[in-house]
């Protein structure tokens, strides 16, 4: 675990903390890192400055970097003359063509600057995990900064001086850092290293294909975590971003991902985060869940002071449709309030006129009133007995049954929840729901 925290502004232990958080969460751990100590330490590249300056002075005795005065209008300018004339946009170098006598009078002036690194002009090539074998013309790259004017360290220099000192054998992250590669690998060879092994993959794209940012897009793991979202669901579905196990298989432990993963079967088209698909992930993940386990989950995200005991009696019926912990209220409303809202249309049964929904209702209701056993194999019998006497479509019946006991067109196993509710509730919402209807007779 390495820490790049070298932008002082964006740096908060908190959210140093989120990242330590966020990836135990995922069940995801480490051997080193800034939190336990190992042999390749500090792992906040914020301590590591004292090895930057040494790496630093090893480029200054090999005069493969420069000081460099030019003020940012002079590159703006510089970039401008190159579009204009379709030309590639990089530094032109003409501080690397300043004598040692004209660059010590400079800092002698205590003019600002910045420090570049004389980017070789040669072909660079290296294979690639996932892209296979690659190579960049370094003549169009120009010398680029790696301090800035106030001794910062730039992250081309930081992580490569990082990879060589802590015995980084590979390098995996996004295809938008492929071009930066030529780089590190000129950096490195200058301090006198062998490339690192290199894997770009696709990136993560949201639905409408732009690139997943922090500022526009979900990306916090504590986020997910809020919503209900569970360790195993959200690393199955992002192990399957861009990668295929090679079969029809989808879901996976951290064991037989680590098993069954293979970087050379990573695809390089670009991956969409389809949130449906966490959803489904998600599902069915809490649908295997040990129903104990997920009462403790998910009682944060009901109201308070609920019958614990009947609440024990509701879990089961709604657990096959619950894709997230922060659902479960919604999807068990109807059983603790009577107060249902829903659109009188949706209680008008499809085919039917309002007049005949109700005199099914109403037959619905007599027939409830009298079982002796309200028990859903009952309910079951009566409602489907009721749809064969009225010559009716089996779900237009149940529908209309569904809304007015419900609220809702979409819930748990009708008879299973008629059962729990008990009889004088559904009498008094069938009650309810003849009223509506005789108001638009």
């Amino acid at each position: 675990m390495r820490l790049e925290d070298t932008d002082i502004e964006r740096n908060r232990p908190e959210y140093e903390h989120n990242i330590y958080d966020g990836l135990r969460w995922l069940g995801l751990n480490w051997d080193e890192g800034p939190d336990i100590g190992g042999d390749h330490g500090p792992y906040r590249q914020s301590e590591r400055k004292a090895i930057y300056k040494k790496h630093l002075e090893i480029l200054y005795e090999a005069d493969t970097v420069y000081s460099c005065f030019c003020t940012s209008e002079e590159l703006d300018q510089e970039r401008k003359t190159q579009q204009k004339q379709k030309l590639p946009l990089r530094y032109s170098g003409r501080c690397a063509k300043l004598s040692p006598e004209e660059r010590r009078k400079k800092l002698d002036q205590g003019l600002k600057h910045t420090i570049r690194f004389r980017m070789p002009r040669r072909i660079i090539k290296f294979h690639d995990l996932i892209r296979g074998d690659v190579e960049f013309d370094c003549s169009t790259i120009g010398d680029f900064v790696i301090v800035k004017p106030n001794g910062d360290f730039i992250f081309h220099f930081t992580n490569i001086v990082d990879d060589i000192t802590m015995d980084i054998t590979h390098v995996i992250r996004g295809e938008d850092h492929l071009s930066n590669t030529p780089k590190h690998i000129a950096l490195g060879q200058a301090l006198g290293f062998a490339p690192r092994q290199y894997a770009h993959i696709p990136l993560t794209l949201n639905p409408d294909r732009s690139k997943m940012s922090k500022r526009k897009s979900q990306t916090a793991i504590s986020d997910f975590e809020k919503q209900g979202y569970i360790p195993e669901a959200m690393v199955n579905f992002l192990a399957l971003l861009g990668w295929s196990p090679g079969t029809d298989e989808e879901a996976f432990s951290i064991d037989e991902l680590c098993q069954k993963f293979s970087i050379e079967a990573m695809g390089k088209t670009n991956a969409i985060f389809n949130i449906d698909k966490l959803d489904w992930f998600n599902g069915y993940y809490l649908r295997k869940m040990p129903l104990e386990e997920l009462e403790r989950k998910v009682l944060p995200y009901m109201s308070e002071g609920i019958d614990r005991d009947y609440f024990r009696k509701v879990l089961p019926l709604v657990q096959e449709r619950l894709k997230r912990y922060d659902e479960i209220q919604e999807k068990t409303n109807f059983f603790f309030s009577d107060k249902l809202e829903y659109d009188t249309k949706l209680i008008i049964a499809k085919k039917h006129t309002a007049p005949e929904s109700k005199a099914a209702l109403k037959q619905v209701r007599e027939k409830l009133a009298a079982l002796d056993d309200f028990s859903a194999a009952n309910i079951e019998k009566l409602l489907r007995k009721q749809v064969e006497q009225l010559g009716w479509k089996t779900g237009h019946l149940f529908m209309i049954v569904r809304v007015a006991l419900t609220g809702s067109a979409a819930t748990p196993p009708l008879c299973e929840s008629m059962e729990l509710l008990g009889c004088p509730r559904c009498l008094n919402r069938l009650d309810m729901a003849i009223e509506k209807l005789e108001e638009i007779d």
